[in-house]
């Protein structure tokens, strides 16, 4: 009873009040209330410094009387803050001076600022006016329930307020300024708990930082953490995590993380992240993202990027770009784009382009492309252009195309159709030349050999027999490439140039060999039969002319050549008459 005055009278009315409200306005904040049982104790307020004092009270909505939930109170000067609690009460511990200027701010009221003086008792309510158009309720943020809570409703990916924090963001739409900030770890510094809700010039964080955002340079030993954007200089020996846009330089030991867009330079001992669109370098020593760019990508690892951009890629494994991209990939392993691609793939392994590209691919084992591609594909192993591909192929192997206006070198060449030359060691074409020949000439009467590729050029693969006895009998397997020029409707002109292995039936000769060019008129019959005739010329090589048997000794009819290699070196004019089935 010595904490009352019992000679201040006074009389009152409250009707659906709260026991707080009720007995701060009987008793001035002078006094704390605890609940035990059915009872309520009061305890004398704790005394305070003479540099502190607890000001105390209930939020209140200005027209229709209720608590206001989740409002943030705070002093303008030195960033002292609280938020409302559930049931609209706050308490908020201040430095003494002779005037503070509060602030009141709630997501869908109008902003209020007003005056608490030390001759006022230390319990006030707080009376806010709710706006015309309505706003969503921060009450809506219990502690598990992930929200948007900026003007833009921006969601920092890379980072989880405090509850405090989330109101705040929440409820101050329009950024607190300040010069400098100092903070130990997020929350705890010179801007409090509304260090995410302000922008300053300068941020200096021992361990970690959480700022609204940086104007001019920001450094931490882990890490800072920016609601906001960031300009010029950034600098943290763990993480730098930005969720609005940035300008400038970004520096990290580990990663940097932007959640929108960079202009500039990041560099990280693992990892750089922007999540829309990059304009500048990022250099990682692991990989590198951006969503679009235009700039350069370079990383020990992997670099990504998924949308239109214009980059050069360079990493130690991978490259990859989902669509629509101009520039260049360099990469140890492989570089992937998924659509589109104007430039140049340079990889160890393989490239590949998704559709509709002009490029330059070069490769240690192959090059893929998409359709409508147009460029150069040059690989170890395999070249690959799906159909209406204007194309330039050469590999060690093997050429794979559809249809194909371009070019193809390669050991083996495949393709649906070519408006151009394929040369290898075999060329399939489907709507290309497929040629069976039964034919039969001066020393091998009896020849079967099959055309393939196209007119311009083709490769021949054929056997032919000559008869004798049995121990006479003699047989080669032929080889050779060959082009035609057309004459007319029906008429053509072939020019071969082929090889032939000799053997007998006991043994093979790869001492000796039958070289031919070979000119042949052909005349179609009808649509796909034709019969050929043409004279050839013809040396017959040996290298070893002692050890052949008779019969490939005597197999030249005649011989042009009378210098003292004669027996080692045969030429001879002859003929050849075929049936061509096609």
């Amino acid at each position: 009873t010595d904490l009352v005055n019992g000679s201040n009278h006074i009389s009152r009315s409250y009707v659906n009040r709260r026991v707080r409200e009720v007995l701060d306005d009987l008793f001035e904040g002078k006094l704390t209330y605890r609940e035990k049982g059915n009872y309520v104790i009061l305890r004398d307020a704790p005394l305070t410094n003479n540099h502190e004092i607890v000001l105390e009270g209930y939020v209140i909505n200005q027209t229709s009387g209720d608590k206001v939930a989740y409002a943030s109170v705070y002093d303008t000067t030195s960033f002292a803050s609280a938020i409302s609690d559930e049931y609209g009460h706050y308490s908020l511990r201040l430095s003494t001076k002779n005037d503070i200027w509060l602030s009141a701010r709630k997501v869908g009221f109008q902003d209020t600022i007003f005056e608490w003086t030390g001759e006022q008792p230390n319990v006030m309510n707080i009376s806010i006016r709710p706006t015309v158009i309505p706003q969503p309720d921060a009450r809506e943020l219990p502690e598990n329930t992930p929200v948007s809570l900026d003007t833009t409703h921006r969601k920092l990916k890379f980072f989880k307020p405090s509850m405090e924090q989330k109101v705040n963001l929440m409820n101050i739409r329009n950024k607190l300024q300040r010069k400098v900030q100092f903070s130990v770890v997020p929350g705890v510094g010179t801007n409090g708990k509304l260090s995410g809700s302000t922008t300053v010039d300068y941020s200096v964080n021992l361990l970690a930082g959480f700022n609204g955002g940086v104007r001019v340079f920001e450094m931490a030993g882990i890490g800072n953490i920016d609601w906001d954007s960031v300009s010029y200089l950034q600098m943290a020996g763990v993480f730098n995590a930005v969720g609005g846009p940035q300008r400038g330089v970004q520096l990290a030991g580990l990663t940097n993380l932007n959640d929108a867009t960079f202009k500039g330079v990041q560099m990280a001992g693992f990892t750089n992240v922007v999540r829309k669109h990059l304009t500048g370098v990022q250099l990682a020593g692991f990989s590198n993202y951006a969503h679009s760019a235009n700039g350069a990508q370079l990383a020990g690892f992997t670099n990504i990027q998924l949308d239109s951009s214009d980059v050069l890629q360079m990493s130690g494994f991978l490259n990859y770009g989902k669509r629509n991209n101009r520039g260049a990939q360099l990469a140890g392993f492989a570089n992937v784009q998924g659509r589109t691609y104007s430039g140049v793939q340079l990889a160890g392994f393989t490239n590949y382009v998704g559709d509709s590209s002009k490029f330059i691919q070069l490769s240690g084992f192959s090059n893929v492309a998409g359709r409508n591609a147009k460029g150069i594909q040059l690989a170890g192993f395999l070249n690959v252009a799906r159909k209406n591909s204007h194309v330039t192929q050469a590999s060690g192997f093997i050429n794979v195309a559809g249809k194909l206006k371009g070019a193809q070198l390669g050991v083996f060449n495949f393709n649906d159709s070519i408006d151009g030359v394929a040369i290898g060691f075999l060329t399939f074409s489907r709507k290309g030349l497929h040629q069976l020949e039964i034919a039969g000439d001066e020393v091998f009467p009896a020849n079967l050999s099959l055309r393939t590729g196209t007119h311009h050029f083709y490769n021949v693969i054929g056997a032919g027999y000559h008869f004798g006895s049995s121990a006479s009998q003699v047989w080669r397997a032929t080889y050779g490439i060959g082009t035609s020029v057309r004459l007319g409707e029906r008429h053509r002109l072939f020019f071969d140039l082929q090889s032939s292995m000799m053997a007998t039936n006991t043994q093979i000769f790869e001492n000796q060999g039958l070289h031919r060019f070979l000119m042949t008129y052909q005349f179609a019959i009808f649509p796909k039969v034709a019969v050929s005739l043409g004279p050839s010329f013809n040396v017959l090589v040996s290298n070893d002319h002692s050890d052949l048997p008779s019969e490939l000794q005597n197999l030249a009819p005649y011989n042009l050549n009378h210098s003292a290699t004669s027996n080692s070196v045969k030429a001879w004019i002859g003929g050849q008459l075929a049936i061509r089935l096609f």
